[in-house]
């Protein structure tokens, strides 16, 4: 159990002798647990309209592929489009100078992603909330930016570990000097959090930037990411996913129930689990 919820439970029982279930008897202590933690988990990880989520999956997309946080260099608001898109600048940084998991989280931007695409939580995917917060949160960056109040670490990020976090994987980057290997420390690795406005930083609770040890780390929801998702038995359980490689007809669990991953019509890399 993480140390998040061991507080939720800990406050929990210490409210038990004031508790009553039904018919005047006490609550038992693995009730309120459950139902403490529960409502905790609920608005800790919301998501309303897959929107945090998918922001969240876009930090982690960056950080794997082009292995930095610089948004307004590797990333541009397409005003004929309406929506975020990659700059010519990010190409260079992409494996094969295409960012697969990347372009795939922009792609549910699309308005033909709308209501197709279903997370943990029977949560449908409301693009046009998407592109509207991208939006404004973009706004936010550039302001940032401009003002000179975001200031940055130029660096290149490498994947250390993952681990459960409350709302899905938590995913954990080395910060290094770019083009080096010296270790950037503790402080500088925290203005990250400069960068990652444009995905909802500090309000989307999905992302909730920390640095550990040094390390920046951020929380997606499962299945955004390249092998992130829990198994349930012998099935994937993911809603949705993210692959680079053909898993149409695989078995996938989507809120309880077992079905095959058929490709999506607005993207070549997206899954839904039906």
């Amino acid at each position: 159990m993480s140390s998040v919820k061991m507080r939720v439970v800990a406050t929990a029982l210490a409210l038990v002798p004031w508790l009553t279930g039904c018919g005047g008897e006490p609550l038992s202590d693995e009730d309120l647990a459950h139902e403490e933690l529960g409502t905790y988990e609920q608005a800790l990880c919301s998501n309303v309209g897959g929107v945090n989520g998918v922001l969240a999956a876009l930090a982690v997309a960056s950080a794997n592929e082009m292995r930095r946080w610089l948004p307004t260099r590797d990333f541009q608001w397409n005003s004929y489009t309406g929506m975020l898109e990659l700059s010519m600048h990010a190409l260079p940084r992409c494996p094969n100078r295409y960012c697969t998991n990347v372009i795939a989280m922009l792609d549910l931007q699309r308005p033909a992603a709308h209501g197709k695409v279903t997370f943990s939580g029977d949560v449908t995917l409301d693009s046009t909330l998407l592109r509207k917060t991208l939006k404004n949160y973009w706004n936010s960056q550039v302001a940032c930016n401009a003002a000179g109040n975001c200031p940055v670490d130029y660096h290149d990020l490498t994947y250390n570990h993952k681990k459960d976090g409350p709302c899905g994987v938590r995913y954990f980057y080395n910060a290094f000097e770019m083009g080096t290997k010296k270790p950037l420390d503790a402080a500088q690795a925290n203005r990250f959090s400069n960068q990652l406005l444009f995905l909802g930083h500090p309000q989307n609770p999905f992302l909730d930037f920390k640095v550990e040890d040094g390390r920046a780390s951020v929380d997606p929801t499962y299945g955004l990411t390249e092998k992130n998702s829990a198994s349930a038995g012998s099935c994937e359980a993911a809603c949705t996913r993210f692959s680079a490689s053909n898993i149409v007809g695989k078995c996938c669990s989507c809120n309880g129930k077992n079905k095959k991953y058929a490709r999506s019509t607005f993207s070549g890399h997206i899954y839904l689990c039906k």
